[in-house]
Protein backbone atom coordinates (compact mmCIF):
# COMPACT_ATOMS: atom_id res chain seq x y z
CA UNK A 1 0.00 0.00 0.00
CA UNK A 2 2.73 2.70 0.91
CA UNK A 3 4.01 2.34 -2.58
CA UNK A 4 1.04 4.94 -3.57
CA UNK A 5 1.45 7.39 -1.28
CA UNK A 6 3.45 10.42 -1.17
CA UNK A 7 7.32 9.69 -0.17
CA UNK A 8 9.60 11.90 1.99
CA UNK A 9 12.93 11.82 1.68
CA UNK A 10 14.92 12.10 5.33
CA UNK A 11 18.14 12.58 5.27
CA UNK A 12 19.64 12.30 8.75
CA UNK A 13 23.15 10.81 9.48
CA UNK A 14 22.03 10.62 13.43
CA UNK A 15 19.15 8.24 13.49
CA UNK A 16 17.70 5.54 15.41
CA UNK A 17 19.43 3.11 16.75
CA UNK A 18 21.64 6.09 17.45
CA UNK A 19 20.25 7.31 20.67
CA UNK A 20 20.54 10.86 22.73
CA UNK A 21 18.04 14.02 22.11
CA UNK A 22 19.45 14.72 19.07
CA UNK A 23 17.32 12.11 17.01
CA UNK A 24 14.45 12.13 18.60
CA UNK A 25 12.80 15.08 16.65
CA UNK A 26 13.55 13.34 13.21
CA UNK A 27 12.51 9.89 14.86
CA UNK A 28 9.39 11.73 15.64
CA UNK A 29 8.44 13.52 12.68
CA UNK A 30 9.11 10.11 10.46
CA UNK A 31 6.59 7.99 13.13
CA UNK A 32 3.81 10.54 12.39
CA UNK A 33 4.75 11.40 8.88
CA UNK A 34 3.32 7.64 8.03
CA UNK A 35 -0.01 8.13 10.05
CA UNK A 36 -0.62 11.50 8.02
CA UNK A 37 -0.61 9.49 4.01
CA UNK A 38 3.07 10.10 3.80
CA UNK A 39 5.80 7.43 3.43
CA UNK A 40 9.24 8.25 4.69
CA UNK A 41 12.05 7.14 3.06
CA UNK A 42 15.22 7.93 5.59
CA UNK A 43 18.38 7.94 4.19
CA UNK A 44 21.16 7.46 7.36
CA UNK A 45 24.21 6.89 8.45
CA UNK A 46 25.02 3.13 9.56
CA UNK A 47 25.57 3.00 13.20
CA UNK A 48 28.72 1.99 14.29
CA UNK A 49 29.17 3.85 18.15
CA UNK A 50 28.44 6.19 20.36
CA UNK A 51 25.11 6.11 22.62
CA UNK A 52 22.76 3.46 21.43
CA UNK A 53 19.36 3.39 22.15
CA UNK A 54 16.89 0.45 20.19
CA UNK A 55 13.69 1.79 22.21
CA UNK A 56 12.95 4.60 19.60
CA UNK A 57 12.78 2.02 16.86
CA UNK A 58 10.13 0.33 18.03
CA UNK A 59 7.30 2.89 16.80
CA UNK A 60 8.60 4.42 14.02
CA UNK A 61 5.49 2.98 12.02
CA UNK A 62 6.33 1.98 8.30
CA UNK A 63 8.91 3.72 6.46
CA UNK A 64 11.89 2.45 4.27
CA UNK A 65 15.73 3.16 4.92
CA UNK A 66 19.03 2.84 3.69
CA UNK A 67 21.70 2.64 5.66
CA UNK A 68 24.90 4.13 4.34
CA UNK A 69 28.09 2.98 5.55
CA UNK A 70 31.00 5.47 7.06
CA UNK A 71 34.12 5.80 9.11
CA UNK A 72 33.95 6.66 12.77
CA UNK A 73 35.92 9.24 13.61
CA UNK A 74 34.62 10.50 16.73
CA UNK A 75 33.20 7.57 18.91
CA UNK A 76 37.02 5.52 19.20
CA UNK A 77 39.02 4.33 22.17
CA UNK A 78 42.71 5.20 23.63
CA UNK A 79 44.65 7.53 22.20
CA UNK A 80 44.25 6.20 18.82
CA UNK A 81 40.46 7.50 19.27
CA UNK A 82 41.15 10.79 20.66
CA UNK A 83 43.61 11.82 18.14
CA UNK A 84 40.90 10.87 15.17
CA UNK A 85 38.29 12.59 17.09
CA UNK A 86 40.62 15.98 17.35
CA UNK A 87 40.86 15.81 13.63
CA UNK A 88 37.47 14.89 12.84
CA UNK A 89 36.24 17.72 14.61
CA UNK A 90 38.81 20.23 14.46
CA UNK A 91 40.00 19.73 10.87
CA UNK A 92 36.84 18.47 8.74
CA UNK A 93 34.23 20.64 6.97
CA UNK A 94 32.02 20.89 8.08
CA UNK A 95 31.63 18.38 10.44
CA UNK A 96 33.37 14.88 10.98
CA UNK A 97 30.41 13.54 8.46
CA UNK A 98 31.80 15.45 5.43
CA UNK A 99 33.15 12.16 4.12
CA UNK A 100 30.11 10.34 4.50
CA UNK A 101 28.50 13.16 2.30
CA UNK A 102 30.75 13.12 -0.41
CA UNK A 103 31.13 9.21 -0.59
CA UNK A 104 27.47 8.73 -0.94
CA UNK A 105 26.23 11.73 -2.70
CA UNK A 106 25.77 10.08 -5.82
CA UNK A 107 24.09 7.22 -5.01
CA UNK A 108 21.48 9.28 -2.62
CA UNK A 109 20.54 10.87 -6.33
CA UNK A 110 20.41 7.48 -7.23
CA UNK A 111 17.88 6.40 -4.53
CA UNK A 112 15.96 10.05 -5.40
CA UNK A 113 15.05 8.41 -9.06
CA UNK A 114 14.50 4.74 -8.13
CA UNK A 115 12.13 6.15 -5.26
CA UNK A 116 10.51 8.93 -7.35
CA UNK A 117 10.99 11.39 -4.13
CA UNK A 118 9.01 14.61 -4.96
CA UNK A 119 10.21 16.24 -1.43
CA UNK A 120 13.47 16.11 0.55
CA UNK A 121 13.73 16.80 4.40
CA UNK A 122 17.40 17.16 5.51
CA UNK A 123 18.07 18.28 9.24
CA UNK A 124 20.89 19.32 10.99
CA UNK A 125 23.64 18.72 13.16
CA UNK A 126 25.61 17.40 11.22
CA UNK A 127 25.49 20.12 8.94
CA UNK A 128 26.48 17.82 5.87
CA UNK A 129 23.08 16.43 5.85
CA UNK A 130 22.02 20.07 4.29
CA UNK A 131 25.51 19.42 1.91
CA UNK A 132 23.69 16.23 0.56
CA UNK A 133 20.56 18.32 0.42
CA UNK A 134 21.83 21.37 -1.77
CA UNK A 135 23.73 18.74 -4.07
CA UNK A 136 20.63 16.47 -4.62
CA UNK A 137 18.30 20.10 -5.54
CA UNK A 138 21.02 21.75 -7.73
CA UNK A 139 20.72 18.50 -9.89
CA UNK A 140 17.42 17.24 -9.25
CA UNK A 141 15.29 20.64 -10.24
CA UNK A 142 11.79 18.61 -9.89
CA UNK A 143 12.12 18.32 -5.99
CA UNK A 144 11.44 20.44 -3.31
CA UNK A 145 13.67 21.14 -0.38
CA UNK A 146 12.89 21.74 3.54
CA UNK A 147 15.89 22.52 5.46
CA UNK A 148 15.81 22.09 9.51
CA UNK A 149 17.96 23.37 11.67
CA UNK A 150 17.61 21.99 15.19
CA UNK A 151 20.59 23.79 16.11
CA UNK A 152 22.24 27.08 14.45
CA UNK A 153 25.22 26.89 12.01
CA UNK A 154 27.60 29.54 12.03
CA UNK A 155 25.70 31.96 14.53
CA UNK A 156 25.34 28.83 17.29
CA UNK A 157 27.14 30.39 20.07
CA UNK A 158 28.52 27.23 21.59
CA UNK A 159 31.21 27.12 18.36
CA UNK A 160 31.54 31.25 18.97
CA UNK A 161 34.09 30.38 21.36
CA UNK A 162 36.00 27.54 19.98
CA UNK A 163 39.19 28.65 18.04
CA UNK A 164 38.93 26.05 14.86
CA UNK A 165 35.29 27.34 14.24
CA UNK A 166 36.49 31.12 14.21
CA UNK A 167 39.30 29.87 11.62
CA UNK A 168 36.83 28.41 8.94
CA UNK A 169 33.95 30.61 9.48
CA UNK A 170 34.31 32.26 6.06
CA UNK A 171 34.31 28.98 4.76
CA UNK A 172 31.05 27.36 6.67
CA UNK A 173 29.51 30.76 5.90
CA UNK A 174 29.54 30.43 1.91
CA UNK A 175 27.99 26.91 2.62
CA UNK A 176 25.36 28.09 4.53
CA UNK A 177 24.47 30.68 2.48
CA UNK A 178 24.42 28.28 -0.17
CA UNK A 179 22.05 26.23 1.36
CA UNK A 180 19.75 28.48 2.39
CA UNK A 181 20.11 30.34 -0.78
CA UNK A 182 18.60 27.19 -2.41
CA UNK A 183 16.35 25.19 -0.45
CA UNK A 184 12.77 25.79 -0.81
CA UNK A 185 11.32 26.55 2.80
CA UNK A 186 13.31 26.54 6.32
CA UNK A 187 12.57 25.26 9.97
CA UNK A 188 14.56 26.18 12.94
CA UNK A 189 13.62 25.07 16.42
CA UNK A 190 13.24 28.47 17.52
CA UNK A 191 11.82 31.80 17.26
CA UNK A 192 15.16 33.48 18.25
CA UNK A 193 17.14 31.24 15.67
CA UNK A 194 14.51 32.16 13.20
CA UNK A 195 14.89 35.62 13.46
CA UNK A 196 19.17 35.35 13.28
CA UNK A 197 18.27 33.65 10.30
CA UNK A 198 15.92 36.36 8.56
CA UNK A 199 18.79 39.51 9.62
CA UNK A 200 21.29 37.30 7.81
CA UNK A 201 18.91 36.31 4.69
CA UNK A 202 16.28 38.38 4.61
CA UNK A 203 14.26 36.51 1.77
CA UNK A 204 13.55 33.68 4.06
CA UNK A 205 11.20 36.04 5.50
CA UNK A 206 8.08 34.12 3.38
CA UNK A 207 9.56 30.82 3.27
CA UNK A 208 10.24 29.88 6.75
CA UNK A 209 8.67 28.78 10.47
CA UNK A 210 9.75 27.50 13.36
CA UNK A 211 8.53 24.43 15.24
CA UNK A 212 10.19 23.86 18.70
CA UNK A 213 10.83 20.41 19.58
CA UNK A 214 8.18 18.27 21.94
CA UNK A 215 6.94 15.51 23.87
CA UNK A 216 5.32 12.07 22.24
CA UNK A 217 2.15 11.03 24.01
CA UNK A 218 2.65 7.62 23.36
CA UNK A 219 5.87 7.48 25.32
CA UNK A 220 3.88 8.85 28.26
CA UNK A 221 0.92 6.13 28.55
CA UNK A 222 2.77 4.06 30.95
CA UNK A 223 4.35 6.85 32.61
CA UNK A 224 3.81 7.36 36.40
CA UNK A 225 5.11 9.36 39.46
CA UNK A 226 6.23 6.97 42.24
CA UNK A 227 7.48 10.54 43.96
CA UNK A 228 4.89 10.22 46.71
CA UNK A 229 6.67 8.35 49.30
CA UNK A 230 10.36 9.52 48.59
CA UNK A 231 12.02 10.30 52.60
CA UNK A 232 14.06 12.89 50.78
CA UNK A 233 13.81 16.10 48.09
CA UNK A 234 14.95 14.72 45.04
CA UNK A 235 15.61 16.80 41.82
CA UNK A 236 16.51 15.19 38.88
CA UNK A 237 18.56 16.72 35.72
CA UNK A 238 18.82 14.79 32.10
CA UNK A 239 21.04 15.79 29.38
CA UNK A 240 24.53 16.83 28.37
CA UNK A 241 26.54 19.38 29.57
CA UNK A 242 28.79 21.37 27.28
CA UNK A 243 30.42 24.55 26.47
CA UNK A 244 28.44 26.85 28.69
CA UNK A 245 26.22 24.49 29.81
CA UNK A 246 27.27 24.34 32.87
CA UNK A 247 25.79 23.43 36.34
CA UNK A 248 28.58 25.63 38.87
CA UNK A 249 25.69 27.81 39.67
CA UNK A 250 23.03 25.83 40.32
CA UNK A 251 25.54 23.81 42.72
CA UNK A 252 26.61 27.18 44.46
CA UNK A 253 23.11 27.88 45.23
CA UNK A 254 22.76 24.24 46.50
CA UNK A 255 26.35 24.41 48.41
CA UNK A 256 25.52 27.66 50.20
CA UNK A 257 21.73 26.26 51.31
CA UNK A 258 23.72 23.19 52.45
CA UNK A 259 25.98 25.23 54.44
CA UNK A 260 23.18 27.09 56.07
CA UNK A 261 21.68 23.86 56.87
CA UNK A 262 18.42 24.35 54.64
CA UNK A 263 19.17 21.23 53.22
CA UNK A 264 21.47 18.24 53.92
CA UNK A 265 22.40 15.12 52.59
CA UNK A 266 19.52 13.66 54.34
CA UNK A 267 16.81 15.45 53.17
CA UNK A 268 17.98 16.36 49.28
CA UNK A 269 18.93 14.29 47.01
CA UNK A 270 20.46 15.52 43.58
CA UNK A 271 20.71 13.22 40.36
CA UNK A 272 22.31 13.53 36.76
CA UNK A 273 21.13 11.36 34.36
CA UNK A 274 23.48 11.29 30.95
CA UNK A 275 26.97 10.86 29.18
CA UNK A 276 29.67 12.66 31.29
CA UNK A 277 32.58 13.22 32.16
CA UNK A 278 32.78 11.08 35.10
CA UNK A 279 35.67 13.00 36.44
CA UNK A 280 34.09 16.00 35.87
CA UNK A 281 31.18 15.33 37.98
CA UNK A 282 33.50 13.94 40.93
CA UNK A 283 35.06 17.01 40.84
CA UNK A 284 31.80 19.06 40.95
CA UNK A 285 31.11 16.61 43.87
CA UNK A 286 34.17 17.98 45.67
CA UNK A 287 34.48 21.48 45.01
CA UNK A 288 30.95 21.86 45.75
CA UNK A 289 30.65 19.68 48.95
CA UNK A 290 27.83 17.36 47.36
CA UNK A 291 28.82 13.66 49.37
CA UNK A 292 26.24 11.95 49.94
CA UNK A 293 23.59 14.42 48.21
CA UNK A 294 24.66 13.79 44.25
CA UNK A 295 24.54 10.94 42.09
CA UNK A 296 25.62 10.39 38.24
CA UNK A 297 23.54 7.74 36.54
CA UNK A 298 24.80 6.89 32.62
CA UNK A 299 23.01 7.46 29.85
CA UNK A 300 20.20 4.75 29.83
CA UNK A 301 17.65 4.31 26.83
CA UNK A 302 14.00 6.71 26.50
CA UNK A 303 11.48 4.07 28.27
CA UNK A 304 13.80 3.58 31.16
CA UNK A 305 14.78 7.26 31.59
CA UNK A 306 10.51 8.09 32.03
CA UNK A 307 10.83 5.66 34.33
CA UNK A 308 13.69 6.76 36.18
CA UNK A 309 12.62 10.76 36.02
CA UNK A 310 9.04 9.23 38.06
CA UNK A 311 10.60 9.78 40.88
CA UNK A 312 11.54 13.27 40.63
CA UNK A 313 9.98 16.13 42.87
CA UNK A 314 11.42 18.84 40.86
CA UNK A 315 13.63 18.74 37.08
CA UNK A 316 16.52 21.05 37.12
CA UNK A 317 16.88 22.62 33.55
CA UNK A 318 20.10 24.25 32.35
CA UNK A 319 20.66 26.37 29.90
CA UNK A 320 23.10 29.82 28.97
CA UNK A 321 22.38 30.64 26.15
CA UNK A 322 19.13 32.93 24.83
CA UNK A 323 18.34 31.45 21.76
CA UNK A 324 18.17 27.09 22.97
CA UNK A 325 15.19 25.30 24.37
CA UNK A 326 17.07 22.19 25.36
CA UNK A 327 16.14 18.77 23.82
CA UNK A 328 14.50 17.33 27.52
CA UNK A 329 12.17 20.90 28.44
CA UNK A 330 9.12 19.32 26.52
CA UNK A 331 9.27 15.82 27.84
CA UNK A 332 9.67 17.75 31.33
CA UNK A 333 6.39 19.28 30.53
CA UNK A 334 4.84 15.99 30.47
CA UNK A 335 6.33 14.40 33.84
CA UNK A 336 3.71 16.40 36.36
CA UNK A 337 6.74 17.86 38.50
CA UNK A 338 7.45 21.55 38.83
CA UNK A 339 10.91 22.15 36.76
CA UNK A 340 13.62 24.63 37.64
CA UNK A 341 14.98 26.19 35.15
CA UNK A 342 17.85 28.25 35.37
CA UNK A 343 17.74 30.23 31.85
CA UNK A 344 18.03 33.11 30.47
CA UNK A 345 14.70 34.50 31.31
CA UNK A 346 13.88 36.70 28.22
CA UNK A 347 14.91 33.67 25.94
CA UNK A 348 13.17 30.75 24.49
CA UNK A 349 13.29 28.00 27.23
CA UNK A 350 11.77 30.69 29.68
CA UNK A 351 8.58 31.73 26.92
CA UNK A 352 7.94 27.90 27.19
CA UNK A 353 7.66 27.84 31.28
CA UNK A 354 5.76 30.85 31.36
CA UNK A 355 3.16 30.16 28.62
CA UNK A 356 2.96 26.11 30.34
CA UNK A 357 2.45 27.47 34.07
CA UNK A 358 5.29 24.33 34.40
CA UNK A 359 7.82 26.12 36.87
CA UNK A 360 10.07 28.19 37.95
CA UNK A 361 12.48 30.52 35.65
CA UNK A 362 15.68 32.12 37.06
CA UNK A 363 18.48 33.43 35.35
CA UNK A 364 20.96 30.66 35.21
CA UNK A 365 23.55 32.89 36.60
CA UNK A 366 21.84 34.21 39.48
CA UNK A 367 22.92 32.21 42.64
CA UNK A 368 20.07 34.14 44.87
CA UNK A 369 17.99 33.23 42.67
CA UNK A 370 18.41 29.89 42.06
CA UNK A 371 19.04 29.36 46.47
CA UNK A 372 15.37 31.31 46.69
CA UNK A 373 13.79 28.74 43.50
CA UNK A 374 14.73 25.71 45.51
CA UNK A 375 13.96 26.98 48.80
CA UNK A 376 10.50 27.71 47.77
CA UNK A 377 9.99 23.99 46.22
CA UNK A 378 11.83 22.03 48.75
CA UNK A 379 9.84 23.90 51.38
CA UNK A 380 6.74 23.36 49.86
CA UNK A 381 7.28 19.49 49.13
CA UNK A 382 8.12 19.65 53.09
CA UNK A 383 4.81 20.93 54.29
CA UNK A 384 3.16 18.92 51.40
CA UNK A 385 1.95 22.39 49.69
CA UNK A 386 0.50 22.03 45.91
CA UNK A 387 2.74 24.82 44.30
CA UNK A 388 2.38 23.24 40.29
CA UNK A 389 -0.68 24.57 38.26
CA UNK A 390 0.44 24.08 34.80
CA UNK A 391 -1.98 25.17 32.12
CA UNK A 392 -2.56 21.55 30.31
CA UNK A 393 -4.15 23.05 27.20
CA UNK A 394 -0.56 24.92 26.34
CA UNK A 395 1.43 21.81 27.10
CA UNK A 396 -0.96 19.74 24.54
CA UNK A 397 0.74 22.11 21.60
CA UNK A 398 3.67 20.38 22.09
CA UNK A 399 2.95 16.72 21.16
CA UNK A 400 5.11 15.54 18.17
CA UNK A 401 2.11 14.64 16.33
CA UNK A 402 0.92 18.57 16.26
CA UNK A 403 4.22 19.13 15.10
CA UNK A 404 3.84 16.65 12.51
CA UNK A 405 0.80 18.35 11.56
CA UNK A 406 3.05 21.73 11.35
CA UNK A 407 5.94 19.43 8.99
CA UNK A 408 3.03 18.55 6.04
CA UNK A 409 1.60 22.03 5.95
CA UNK A 410 5.65 23.31 4.87
CA UNK A 411 5.23 20.91 2.56
CA UNK A 412 2.02 21.36 1.18
CA UNK A 413 2.84 25.06 1.02
CA UNK A 414 5.85 24.09 -1.66
CA UNK A 415 4.21 21.20 -3.48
Amino acid sequence: MWQTLKKILVIAAEFPPMGGPGVQRTAKFVKYLSRQGYHPVVITKEYQGGLKDYSLLQDLGEYSRYDLPGHDWVNGKGLLGRIKNIIATRLFIPDADTFWYRKHRQRILDIINKENIEWVYTTSYPYSDHLIGLYAKTRCSNIKWIVDFRDEWTNNPYHKSQWHKKARWFIEKKMERAVLGNCDYLITNTPFMLENFIDDVPELENKSTYIPNGYDEEDFQLYQLKNQNNSKFKIIYVGSLYGRRIPDYFFEAIKELHSELVVTPETMEIEFIGHYNQKRMNRYIEDFNLHGMMTVKEYMPHDQLLESVGYANALLLIEREKNFYTGKIFEYLKMGVPILATVPIDGAAASVIYETGTGAVVDAEDVPGIKNAVRKLYEGWKENQIIYHPKEEAIRTYSRESQTKQLIQCFEKIR
